[in-house]
């Protein structure tokens, strides 16, 4: 996982996978712009998370695409990408992290690169106590969310997503990891001109 995302869509790494998947560079500028859908992530968010409101983002990259950017008191962000984070946000380490409690943590756009996603969620819960809660995106891929045959002719490059989510192995994978669901949504949404589908949770400890 290191060697995959250190310098994670910076040039080198562009380059070899436009060499490789002709036309990634070009997609890639497009998804390097901060996300048009915070609003309605917060929305999502805005009956279940408290002030004075304390963030970790797991996985967060630059922190651009963090919420309530004027809510929030604190950003934490725990990433393996080395890449520099933007405004007032801290870079913390792995034990940084679980050794504080934090009224909002975002796993958004992560579980579905990470192989053992259970273990991701155990980790996470270490930052976690009563009041907290667990936010959680993931891609609704077409794969999933239709029933089309030969789904495995579908997806050409798979080299960054290694799980599929549909609603249930959702639910059951947090289920598993002793969460309590409070809300779910399929967020339909634009991303980088092209339509996306996104699985929403938030969660607390059960």
């Amino acid at each position: 996982m290191n060697s995959i995302y250190s310098g994670y869509r910076e040039e080198a790494y562009v380059s070899l996978r436009d060499y490789y998947e002709p036309g990634y560079r070009e997609r890639n500028n497009r998804l390097s712009q901060s996300i048009t859908y915070k609003g309605y992530i917060e929305d999502f968010l805005s009956a279940f998370v408290k002030d004075p409101l304390t963030i970790l983002d797991w996985g967060g990259d630059t922190g651009a695409n963090t919420p309530f950017e004027k809510r929030r008191v604190s950003l934490d962000i725990f990433d393996i990408s080395g890449k520099a984070v933007e405004g007032d946000a801290r870079v913390v380490t792995r034990e940084e992290a679980t050794s504080s409690k934090y009224r909002l943590i975002v796993c958004a756009q992560i579980l579905e690169h990470i192989p053992y996603p259970s273990d991701v969620l155990r980790i996470v819960r270490e930052a976690m106590d009563k009041e907290s809660v667990l936010y959680i995106e993931v891609p609704y891929e077409e794969v999933m969310r239709t029933g089309m045959e030969n789904k495995e002719n579908k997806k050409r490059h798979w080299h960054e997503h290694v799980n599929f989510y549909s609603q249930s192995s959702m639910d059951a994978l947090l289920e598993n990891c002793g969460f309590d669901i409070l809300k779910r949504n399929k967020l339909v949404t634009e991303v980088a001109g092209s339509e996306v589908h996104i699985l929403q949770v938030a969660c607390r400890l059960a």
